[in-house]
């Protein structure tokens, strides 16, 4: 009864047991200025415009030749590549060298945590066998920093016994 109770509430609240992870392929974060890799993205990392710069790309790198990669994520924005590299804003690739599109979006999202789903797929456009699946949430920022709560100084300050905080009215 108890198993079944439990299997009703996730089903009828729609809980998420997902977990995040990055498992099956490796996901990469790349400049789409310079087209190169920057690093390997890390679930639950925060990354700042101001280091990484500011024109950027996913891409997902499958363990195993696949058909297609899809992205979706929780911002919107889904997208399935047939190809390798498999970008999340895609790319044009001309002999054998890839021109990544940016993230033109990315500003509108900034300080917003991100979570992608990335799923590969045995056959062109996100169908066939599905063949793994990684998950993970990322956050950008460009230069901001959350706020600090301001510091007080006291030196100086003198209470008598006749004053209260509210000013002396006992």
């Amino acid at each position: 009864m108890k198993k079944v109770l439990f299997l009703t509430c996730i089903l009828v609240l729609g809980i998420n047991l997902t977990s995040a992870q990055i498992d099956y392929g490796a996901i990469k974060l790349y400049s789409s200025d310079s087209n190169s890799e920057i690093l390997d993205i890390s679930d639950g990392a925060t990354y700042n415009l101001n280091t990484v710069g500011a024109n950027l790309t996913i891409v997902a790198e499958p363990p195993v030749s696949v058909g297609s990669v899809r992205f979706e994520t929780s911002i919107g924005e889904p997208r399935t590549e047939g190809g390798a590299p498999y970008a999340f804003k895609g790319d044009n690739t001309s002999n054998g060298v890839s021109n990544f599109f940016p993230w033109t979006t990315l500003p509108n999202f900034l300080g917003t945590p991100i979570t992608f789903t990335v799923s590969y797929y045995s056959a062109g456009g996100a169908m066939g066998t599905p063949l793994g699946e990684d998950i993970f949430t990322v956050t950008f920022i460009n230069g901001q920093s959350p706020p600090t709560s301001p510091k007080i100084n006291l030196t100086g300050l003198h209470v008598s016994q006749s004053s209260t905080a509210f000013g002396g009215v006992a």
